[in-house]
């Protein structure tokens, strides 16, 4: 029953794709939408203060751009939650204290996290090796790219 679980818990995520140009603007789309959510609910935290919060929740503008955001914001935080984590465990280069405080970050404060590492770690891999991956996707082989 243990074995049939930790099959379950594995994705075919492999390393090409996790810098493939697909990941890429799966991961971007996912940021914006967790930035936006985080926007939106920065707003309405603000309009709290100045509006009545009864008002507020019973306006039907406001719940319907706080379910908006928040589904596609939350779908979009975990996407990204998940795509870093694969990136930190097979792909990131770091290692000692600097592994460590990401590792320990993306656990303690989750998705809030994965936006930081993504915009500082994520996309700053994928541009050092931009010129390897274009000649992998046109069928050469790139050294240290590969699957797996």
């Amino acid at each position: 029953m243990v074995g049939n679980a930790v099959i379950m818990l594995h994705l075919p995520i492999t390393k090409t794709w996790l810098l493939s140009r697909s990941a890429q603007w799966t991961f971007l789309a996912s940021a914006i939408l967790g930035l936006a959510l985080l926007g939106v609910n920065i707003a309405l935290a603000m309009l709290r203060g100045l509006v009545e919060p009864t008002q507020l929740d019973s306006s039907p503008l406001a719940q319907a751009i706080g379910l908006m955001f928040g589904i596609h914001g939350i779908l979009g935080l975990a996407v990204l939650w998940v795509g870093m984590w694969y990136y930190c465990f097979r792909l990131d280069q770091a290692r000692g204290v600097g592994h460590g405080v990401w590792f320990v970050s993306l656990y303690t404060f989750g998705p809030l996290v994965a936006l930081i590492y993504y915009f500082s770690r994520y996309r700053h891999t994928v541009k050092e090796l931009a010129p390897a991956l274009s000649t992998e996707q046109t069928g050469e082989h790139a050294s240290g790219i590969a699957g797996t």
